[in-house]
């Protein structure tokens, strides 16, 4: 069966979302040929792999079922946001700080939301736009952590979720790292499930998502993630991932 959980995994965290997948789909009647599709019979997603499905006639699309929020409570249910960091010892301190032609940023990959292009266009609407030549590519939003660490980048966007997780593995990033501005907030990477399940599935696998909040391995995974609950959104709340994507011009 297709379960695709990764976005916030590694060795801490893989057992939660185990049996996050166990108490969605445990006894479904799922059959055969839903079991053998591409498109996960339970995911997660980057919000702009999700808005694109929809718009691309060729993709079947995923069909919403929540999204995680974190546990700041000035951040909307359902939502998160992107942490600006620095190294502690940085003379930059406030985002005005930052010069395109003296710094350079690290960008886990172009095309991410909150690496790349949120982080593009918070920097955009403070005047402080940097040139590809001043990015640091690195991969993932811990390579991201670790260029700012070692000082080959000055700056980077990582997401609170991926930061929580890894800042919770790699101790010394609390003593190195410092968050100096947050993104606005947006809609969370959204769960997903196959589109072409039964409505009364989807609406199944939708309700026990929410009922995970009260099982033992939610307390884990809300700990590691820094979350405070699982929230339905209305799916309109991601038309402003959709219309960022617009405004960058990705992936051209």
């Amino acid at each position: 069966m297709h379960i695709k959980l990764n976005m916030y995994e590694n060795e801490t965290s893989k057992p939660a979302f185990d049996a996050l997948a166990e108490h969605a789909l445990s006894d479904l009647d799922i059959d055969s040929a839903h079991a053998q599709t591409s498109i996960p019979i339970l995911g997660q997603y980057c919000g702009i792999e999700y808005v694109t499905a929809k718009e691309d006639p060729s993709h079947p699309g995923f069909h919403y079922l929540a999204s995680f929020s974190v546990a700041d409570r000035d951040v909307p249910d359902g939502h998160y946001q992107s942490f600006i960091i620095t190294h502690t010892d940085s003379d930059i301190k406030y985002l005005a700080d930052l010069d395109p032609g003296q710094h350079k940023i690290g960008v886990n990959y172009y095309g991410s939301f909150s690496g790349d292009l949120n982080f593009s266009a918070h920097l955009n609407s403070a005047n402080k736009a940097f040139p590809k030549s001043s990015h640091v590519m690195t991969a993932s939003h811990l390579g991201s952590i670790q260029a700012v660490m070692e000082k080959r980048a000055d700056c980077a966007a990582i997401d609170a979720l991926s930061f929580a997780l890894q800042s919770k593995a790699f101790p010394e990033i609390a003593d190195t790292i410092a968050i100096i501005d947050k993104t606005p907030a947006h809609p969370g990477l959204p769960l997903i499930c196959d589109p072409t399940l039964p409505a009364t599935i989807k609406a199944e696998m939708q309700k026990r998502l929410i009922s995970f909040q009260s099982e033992p391995a939610w307390q884990d995974l809300a700990e590691m993630l820094d979350l405070r609950g699982i929230a339905v959104l209305d799916e309109a709340a991601f038309d402003i991932i959709t219309k960022r994507v617009a405004q960058s011009g990705w992936p051209d």
